[in-house]
């Protein structure tokens, strides 16, 4: 990227970091998955920044932003993406989200439609399964998710990019550093949020109102 420039908002006392390409021409937001970071949307971004504003922000307990002990439900997340919007005054921008990202994007629809032009959503989290799980389903696949970040920590960046290369062996060079350096990033504390009930996602998907 010819220029990519960084900062954070505060959001009821927590930093919410971000990337941006530009300030001169339409916003676009990117929101990754769990255990990622922002600059995970880089080869994207590439892709963008000629005709777009490019944002791509560390999700609460990611990257470089901060994590705090509980609030990583999409809505709570919502109202990161909202602050965020206000923050850098950003006019109406598009979201894209993967996975985690985009059960926030649709949140956001749904919650703020008026701060936003439309939304991608890129393999939301979005199942009977997981709104139904019982407390001690949550916390068992909380303990799991719990055991792959710690034992993602203990390799090294090296040792991660090799794995993520045999894993995904048509993503690009670029793409496998950014995923193995955010598994270091990633905190311990986004596992409380697995423990958290999920909303109906039927009744967020029934509530957005912008192009989808």
């Amino acid at each position: 990227m010819a220029k990519l420039y960084y900062g954070h908002v505060v959001v009821d006392g927590h930093r919410i970091h971000y990337y941006r390409t530009a300030d001169e021409k339409p916003p676009v937001v990117l929101l990754h998955g769990i255990t990622d970071n922002g600059l995970c949307w880089s080869r994207l971004a590439l892709q963008l920044e000629s005709d777009y504003d490019v944002v791509m922000v560390d999700a609460r307990g990611h990257g470089l932003s901060t994590a705090p002990e509980s609030g990583y439900t999409p809505e709570v997340q919502a109202g990161d993406v909202a602050a965020l919007i206000q923050s850098l005054g950003l006019e109406r921008p598009a979201l894209i989200g993967h996975s985690m990202g985009a059960a926030t994007a649709a949140a956001v629809a749904a919650r703020y439609p008026e701060w936003i032009r439309g939304v991608v959503l890129e393999d939301p989290p979005w199942s009977d399964q997981l709104w139904l799980e019982t407390a001690e389903q949550r916390v068992t696949r909380a303990e799991q998710m719990r055991a792959h970040i710690v034992e993602n920590k203990e390799r090294t960046v090296e040792d991660l990019v090799q794995l993520c290369r045999g894993l995904h062996p048509a993503w690009d060079e670029g793409d496998l550093f950014q995923w193995a350096k955010s598994k270091h990033q990633v905190k311990m504390g986004i596992v409380a949020g697995l423990m958290e009930p999920r909303s109906d996602w039927g009744a967020t998907a029934r509530q957005i109102r912008v192009p989808v």
